[in-house]
């Protein structure tokens, strides 16, 4: 221990040091840029009340009620001894040439004070004894005979003495450090971790070595106390009077393994004693506070006869003093220690000194970065604002940012909210399951507000002439399946016959008019007949704003089908076509758009329109998606079971704050009332110069938004729409769509204040969860312990199941097929998050992917995968040679994850399964009703995955 007085024991002593009362360096972490450490000084308060019941002569514990040292368990310690170690924090003073060259962001000294200092020292600290020696061989402490005064308090001492501490305070670890003492039969070194703000009871240290005067060596103590009274329970280990090491002449190596419940010693990396803390009353604040290093030689050592020193002793005494030197002093992360939770990190980076004055500028930056951006948003916006326009925009902003900022600099710099001993809450975790909380909370509002509007429209008295929605129907079509094709325009057909619908046009443009695209209406005559179709074709792109139906077919007809072709120029330009018809209509309310791949639910288009006819201020509305092929392979089935949760928790979450943020293009309807005055920005959209080809569904919406319209999200609408079947079009896919996302979210970001909070805060939360993925995934691959990998996996399955039975409880869906939602999550850590990456390096690229681009999106896949995988080596090889399975209650978790790994293989063998009686289903549906992608309309085996 480090609180030395004039009465001491070999095992205890009457005061401790308290925590820092003023720190001037902060905690920058090992890799800072260096600075002086002598410029880094700090004040530390001294308790000056000796105890009474100590015997200064004793060499035992005073307190006769101290439990029994538990038994030496040397697997899990000798297990963190030998097995892996991952550095995170130390400095190695022997390669330094003077303090200079000391990170002062990691130590600081700490000087004496009229406020700190008790009458019996005979010493004070001063940073000028703090140097780095090279001859030593690393930063010396040094006792010396120098009469140095304090004016404030008219106190003066002959000795001077030095004492270091970090900046740096952690919670669990393995604490090494490399020293030789100091000579003198009154010096008293110690080297000890002190609990960094804590209060008289809460407080604790950890004594590495502890020593008095040079006939003691011998002796050297490691001890662990839990208050500041240090007569009350504690252990204390000495190295023993038989050994007779020469702790003055050479270097040894003296290590702490502190774990939960436990602090393990060790000297030389010979196993000294453990003692086990977490059955003794009043121990568990080791479990409450964070620690950090302190070095220091006082001058007031107890000689073997125990006679206190007095001036003349000292003075004999002095010349023979030479200085503590510390060669290095380092913090691992062993592998024995455990963290249970998703995202905690305990004892990563552990808790620097002063937080709160590095997350408050840090905050502060992130607000006033997104701030700067609105504000130059905002002046680019035509319209003239007030300022109340401006205080929303920036109130908006402040708080998105003050909802993120626990889950940024929690995670990066692992501060920790919530702590159970070794079951510890990390605040990435906290805000994890708080968002979906939140987002399951809006859902269920959602409902019950659906529930009470069907109610409130059920009690209302029956219209003989039920108000109606005149619609149209637009479909853009390129090279489709002819199959699938066929398989929509039913759908449409079916649709538009519906009695409860009042559909006008269906509208089908071909995104070219080459012959090898003719097939296309052949198609289209044969599902909807010549007698009320027509086909009108453009040679160019000029003047379509101006078609009207009537004028562009032959009005003899009563037509209510066209198929339009055009040249090449994309989806929106097609989708463009038919929105110009439409508004050229005055008895067309709203358009149904939709895609080529897509079919209906015969009640979708009424579902859709009830939306907007119940509430005039709703411009927009979406449908859910569902996957039609999702029997072809195993990533369309995991599509389906991700697109559930997309629709029903995070659009159902956010229809109920009236802001969708995308429409989907496979099912979304628009008030037409809009559509003229945005159809010409949206179509002509460009970014980094050039005209944006993709996204057109998410820019539509957000033109609805911000021109004040509200957008919901109907789970009574539904479609079935084709997904990716291989890895490569899965990947292809999700980069169109991130670069669409982040495209959008620079357009949305100056509008933030016309919108609820949700809506910014959940685009600012998918736009940098995955980056915060990509940092939790190599961190913990290449430096994370065993133990936390095994952890971190039954936490996220386990998180991936409970959102699964949410999604099942809240929403109509076949369970077991629900219950493979935790496969996503392999699917976007192995696909989706290179992805993002390739997008936000390829935003201007506007290609969709498909052509071209092969070699380069492969080579992104791979080389992401390469890092995963190398990762997972690395991992594998520190467990085997560190033999990490050996450990106490390891095997427990990896029973856990084994069990895992064991379901997951049952799970996709079950998925074969029904993807071979599907396939079956389809041979023997003689009738043709199913075709190729009517899976969901097999029978009951079938729909029950």
């Amino acid at each position: 221990m480090a609180s030395q007085t004039q009465d001491v024991a070999n095992v205890g002593a009457t005061a401790a040091v308290s925590s820092p009362t003023e720190v001037v360096a902060s905690f920058a972490g090992p890799d800072s840029a260096t600075g002086t450490l002598a410029a880094a000084a700090a004040t530390a308060t001294l308790d000056t009340t000796p105890d009474p019941n100590q015997d200064p002569n004793s060499n035992s514990n005073p307190n006769p009620n101290e439990p029994a040292l538990a038994p030496v368990n040397t697997a899990v310690p000798q297990a963190a001894l030998n097995g892996p170690k991952v550095l995170r924090f130390g400095d190695q003073f022997n390669q330094m040439q003077s303090l200079s060259d000391i990170n002062s962001n990691n130590w600081h000294t700490v000087n004496s004070s009229c406020a700190n200092l008790r009458v019996s020292d005979s010493h004070l600290y001063s940073s000028n004894n703090v140097a780095i020696n090279d001859s030593l061989g690393g930063l010396a402490i040094s006792p010396l005979i120098q009469q140095t005064s304090l004016p404030d308090c008219n106190i003066t001492k002959n000795y001077t003495s030095g004492r270091v501490q970090s900046n740096y305070c952690f919670k669990y670890g393995r604490l090494e450090v490399l020293a030789k003492m100091p000579a003198g039969v009154y010096t008293w070194p110690a080297i000890w971790l002190e609990c960094f703000n804590c209060t008289d009871t809460s407080y604790f240290e950890i004594d590495l070595i502890e020593t008095y005067g040079t006939d003691f060596y011998q002796g050297g103590e490691m001890s662990v106390f839990y208050t500041k009274n240090h007569s009350l329970p504690h252990a204390g280990f000495f190295l023993g009077q038989e050994r007779n090491f020469d702790l003055v002449n050479s270097f040894y190596n003296y290590t702490a393994i502190w774990i939960p419940g436990s602090v393990t010693f060790y000297f030389n990396e010979t196993l000294v004693s453990t003692y086990d803390y977490s059955s003794i009353p009043g121990a568990n604040t080791l479990d409450d506070g964070c620690a950090v290093v302190t070095m220091n030689v006082a001058i007031e050592g107890t000689a073997r006869d125990g006679q206190v020193p007095s001036d003349d002793l000292l003075a004999a005494d002095a010349p023979s003093w030479t200085p503590m030197v510390i060669q290095s002093v380092k913090v691992f992360d062993p592998e024995t220690i455990t963290c249970v939770a998703w995202g905690c990190e305990t004892h990563d980076e552990g808790n620097p000194a002063l937080r709160i004055d590095e997350e408050i500028p840090v905050a502060v930056a992130v607000s006033l970065f997104l701030l700067v951006l609105v504000v130059m948003g905002l002046a680019r916006c035509k319209t003239r604002l007030t300022l109340l326009d401006v205080g929303r925009a920036a109130w908006t902003t402040i708080m998105i940012v003050a909802l993120l900022a626990p889950a940024i600099i929690g995670y990066f710099l692992h501060w920790e909210v919530v702590a159970r001993g070794v079951y510890a809450l990390g605040t990435y975790g906290i805000f994890t399951m708080a968002h979906y909380s939140i987002q399951i909370l809006c859902v269920i509002l959602e409902k019950v507000r659906r529930a009470r509007r069907s109610k409130a429209l059920q009690t209302q008295p029956a219209s003989d002439t039920p108000k109606k929605l005149t619609t149209a129907i637009s479909n853009a079509v390129y090279r489709e399946d002819p199959s699938l094709f066929r398989a929509c325009l039913e759908s449409l057909k079916v649709l538009h016959e519906n009695p409860d619908n009042k559909n006008k046009y269906i509208i089908v443009v071909a995104d070219g008019n080459r012959p090898e695209e003719e097939y296309l209406i052949d198609v289209f005559v044969g599902v909807f007949g010549e007698e009320k179709s027509a086909v009108l074709r453009l040679e160019t792109l000029e003047g379509r704003k101006e078609l009207k139906i009537p004028e562009s077919v032959d009005e003899g007809k009563s037509v209510q089908f066209v198929f339009v072709t055009q040249p090449w120029g994309g989806k929106r330009e097609a989708m463009y076509t038919a929105m110009a018809m439409v508004v050229n209509d005055p008895e067309v309310e709203a358009i149904l758009t939709t895609d080529s791949d897509t079919v209906f639910d015969a009640n979708a288009l009424n579902a859709l329109s009830n939306e907007l006819l119940q509430n005039p201020l709703v411009g927009a509305v979406a449908g859910e998606c569902r996957i039609i092929n999702r029997w072809d392979s195993f990533i369309s089935y995991i599509s389906d079971v991700r697109y559930h949760f997309a629709f029903n928790i995070e659009r159902a979450c956010q229809s109920y704050w009236n802001a969708v943020v995308c429409v989907s293009g496979p099912i979304g309807m628009y008030r037409t009332a809009a559509l003229t005055s945005i159809m010409d920005p949206w179509v002509h959209q460009t970014f980094f110069k050039q005209k944006c080809t993709y996204g057109d569904d998410r820019h539509l919406t957000n033109l609805y938004l911000n021109g004040g319209w509200k957008i919901v999200y109907t789970p009574e609408a539904f479609c079935y729409t084709a997904s990716p079947t291989t890895v490569f079009g899965f990947f292809t896919q999700q980069t169109r769509w991130s670069k669409s996302f982040y495209r959008e979210y620079t357009y949305s970001l100056p509008h933030f204040y016309r919108h609820p909070l949700w809506f910014g805060y959940e685009l600012t939360f998918q736009l940098i969860y995955p980056f915060l993925l990509i940092y939790w995934q190599m961190i913990l691959l290449y430096t994370g312990t065993y133990v936390e990998q095994l952890l971190t996996v039954t936490i996220l399955v386990s998180f991936a199941v409970v959102k699964a039975a949410a999604g099942w409880l809240l929403n109509k869906g076949s369970l077991s097929r629900l219950w493979y939602y935790p496969f996503h999550f392999l699917f976007f850590i192995t696909v989706l998050v290179p992805a993002k990456l390739l997008a936000l390096l390829t935003l201007w690229d506007t290609r969709w992917g498909t052509r071209g681009m092969g070699g380069g999106l492969w080579g992104v896949l791979l080389l992401w995968n390469m890092g995963l995988l190398g990762g997972v080596a690395w991992s594998g090889y520190k467990v085997i040679v560190g033999e990490v399975w050996k450990q106490s209650g390891v095997w427990i978790w990896e029973c856990v994850v084994g069990s895992f790994i064991g379901v997951g293989a049952l799970m996709y063998m079950a998925f074969l399964v029904g993807q071979r009686a599907h396939r079956r289903y389809l041979r023997n549906d003689v009738e043709g009703k199913a075709g190729s992608f009517g899976s969901e309309l097999g029978g009951k085996f079938i729909s029950c995955f």
